[in-house]
């Protein structure tokens, strides 16, 4: 009864009051009355002082849906502020709002103000952006992007500004978007963005085409809120191969996401610059093998010294079983390797034993020969198998006696892999 009271005072002085008073009435009367007061203030949408009517049309803002239809109709007022006032509320309203507002543009296309029109269709775009396209889901986020063909070029910079947003499906179906409407990007960034959106998880071709150009977008996108970005930026810089981005690769060694680690690491491998040897040296820590393994063959493609220590002490410390990308790794440095390898054949642990003997042979430097005979009496098999093998690829005359010996073995491991040596060195003895 209290609030019925009140609420008929501030309706007289809403038509008997000043300016300043009618204003602040408004106000009131709907944080009193709420959306029971939509009728009253209707009454004075229409006339009255300019900022009266501005009061109105923000507190049918606040009232919401019931309020849509009667600002609608103030979109094409004489009076540009009170159309502007109308479009701000209606894009406040948001989401319940735009049907209504379609609708409205499509029944009243040809004898609206040109201005209000663009205005309108912009607000239209940014209300279906906002509150649809941008979001977690993929049905709903695809049909937005649908929808937003349908506005042309009043669609085209707002998504463009999509394409670099945090969320895989907002940037893929706001590249299709734009597909569909013909955009086509304009500046360097522009274009990187369009790509990566595209085709985050396929080919860097595209990228490539564009030259040393979209380098440094490239790293810019190192530090992209989505891993995903992240990972291509980096693989597509490894493509690259240019120093430029050997500083933020590196720091993309210490990131979060496998990928992005792993593209890195092979990207530094490519690039082969030797400002990234101590850093992928540490990066042998990592606590996946196969960022690991990716770290090992970086540094074999580089093939600085400082690495050697660090991969076999990998193999010593880390792996159980013999890891082959520490091994191709030491064989690309080659003969640098050879020293340490060698004295790795006296290991306690069989497998870094088995690990030097195949390296060697790799290498094939006759320096391993001797030290490769005095492994033949190794007490573990697979270590006499593998220096066998490894005398055969080396190929140095001095082994042909020892390797003879090896052909009486009871085991048929030992004499086969003895005549397949033997077969490679070709003495006639």
């Amino acid at each position: 009864m209290l609030n019925q009271l009140k609420f008929r005072i501030l309706e007289w002085k809403l038509k008997h009051g000043n300016e300043k008073t009618r204003c602040l009435s408004v106000d009131k009367m709907v944080d009193l009355g709420g959306t029971s007061s939509v009728n009253v203030l209707l009454l004075y949408l229409n006339e009255g002082e300019l900022s009266v009517r501005e009061s109105v049309i923000s507190a049918l803002a606040k009232i919401g849906t019931t309020a849509i239809i009667p600002l609608i109709g103030c979109i094409n007022d004489s009076d540009p502020i009170v159309r502007q006032s109308s479009l701000k509320a209606l894009t406040k309203i948001g989401k319940p709002a735009i049907n209504h507002l379609s609708s409205f543009l499509k029944e009243n296309e040809s004898a609206m103000n040109e201005d209000v029109k663009n205005v309108l269709t912009k607000m239209i775009v940014d209300t279906i952006i906002r509150q649809e396209l941008l979001g977690n889901d993929r049905y709903r986020t695809e049909a937005a992007s649908k929808k937003l063909i349908t506005y042309g070029k009043f669609a085209i910079e707002p998504l463009a500004t999509c394409l670099d947003n945090e969320i895989n499906d907002v940037r893929y179906f706001s590249a299709f978007a734009l597909t569909e409407m013909g955009y086509n990007p304009e500046s360097i960034n522009e274009k990187v963005a369009f790509i990566i959106a595209k085709d985050c998880h396929y080919s860097t071709d595209k990228i490539l085409n564009l030259g040393p150009t979209a380098i440094e977008p490239l790293i810019d996108r190192l530090n992209h809120r989505d891993s995903n970005v992240r990972a291509f930026a980096a693989k597509a810089l490894g493509r690259f191969e240019n120093t430029r981005a050997v500083k933020s690769l590196i720091n993309s060694l210490k990131d979060q996401d496998v990928y992005v680690r792993r593209y890195s690491s092979q990207a530094l491998g490519n690039i082969k610059d030797i400002e990234a040897v101590e850093h992928l040296i540490t990066a042998l820590n990592d606590k996946n093998g196969y960022v690991v393994g990716d770290v090992a063959e970086a540094l074999g493609k580089i093939g600085d010294v400082r690495a050697i220590k660090a991969l076999i002490d990998c193999q010593k410390n880390i792996y159980v079983t013999l890891n082959m990308d520490i091994v191709n790794a030491l064989v690309a440095i080659g003969k640098p390797a050879v020293e340490p390898l060698i004295s790795c054949l006296k290991y306690h642990k069989t497998v870094v034993r088995q690990f030097a003997a195949i390296i060697l042979g790799k290498i094939a430097d006759p320096r391993a020969t001797e030290p490769l005979i005095n492994s033949l009496k190794d007490e573990d098999i697979v270590v006499v198998e593998s220096s066998i093998v490894a005398l055969g690829e080396i190929g140095d005359e001095q082994a042909v006696l020892p390797l003879i010996s090896c052909l009486s073995n009871s085991n048929q491991v030992i004499s086969w892999g003895a005549i397949v040596a033997l077969g490679k060195i070709r003495d006639i003895r």
